[in-house]
């Protein structure tokens, strides 16, 4: 399982030892791939400096590349203590992308925002750095039976031009609406479930 992690930047000051937990917390519990670089240093842009890319240029490569990150993760984590833009844009990005949004929070520092969506992608969990471990594992437990298996397929552009009309009118993105699309045919045809 491949994990992007998300943290504000500039409390990383005060708050640096608990993003280190999680991201620790993340490895030992799913032995896997952690991205958190650039939580932790400017990697990304320091890379691309080097190359000689004027200012906007290394931003904006900067940003597809947390962004491809995101699109290659199965979960993004995100401690939300603290506010930033920037993870806010990463949280709803993801989101919209169908993707398993983990946030958590030291007791008392959570977003009112965050907490009135309501998506079945997203999950909201406390923590102290007793409870840390605990609850992550938990919630991953949780999680990850809810992955979802990524499928690409082509279609003729009239097919693409109607789904791209139906996602927009039923305000969802367009896999969503696939989605929906076979779990209707799953109720309506149920030998798959009987086999």
């Amino acid at each position: 399982m491949k994990v992007y992690f998300s943290a504000s930047v500039s409390a990383r000051e005060f708050n640096e030892e608990n993003y280190r937990r999680i991201v620790k917390c993340l490895k030992e519990l799913l032995d896997d791939n952690v991205y958190s670089e650039h939580i932790f240093n400017n990697v990304i842009e320091e890379k691309l400096e080097r190359k000689g890319l004027p200012v906007e240029r290394v931003r904006e490569k900067s940003y597809e590349e947390v962004m491809g990150q995101i699109n290659k993760a199965d979960l993004i984590v995100a401690e939300i203590s603290y506010p930033s833009t920037a993870v806010g844009h990463e949280i709803s990005y993801a989101l919209s992308k169908a993707k398993q949004v983990l946030l958590v929070h030291l007791p008392g520092k959570s977003s009112r925002l965050l907490e009135g969506i309501k998506n079945p992608n997203l999950h909201i969990v406390e923590y102290t750095t007793d409870t840390l471990r605990d609850v992550m594992k938990r919630v991953i437990q949780k999680i990850s039976k809810d992955i979802n298996v990524r499928f690409n397929f082509f279609i003729p552009k009239e097919i693409a031009a109607q789904l791209d009309h139906m996602a927009l009118s039923e305000r969802v993105n367009k896999s969503e609406y696939i989605r929906k699309l076979v779990e209707k045919d799953m109720k309506k045809n149920k030998r798959y479930f009987e086999k």
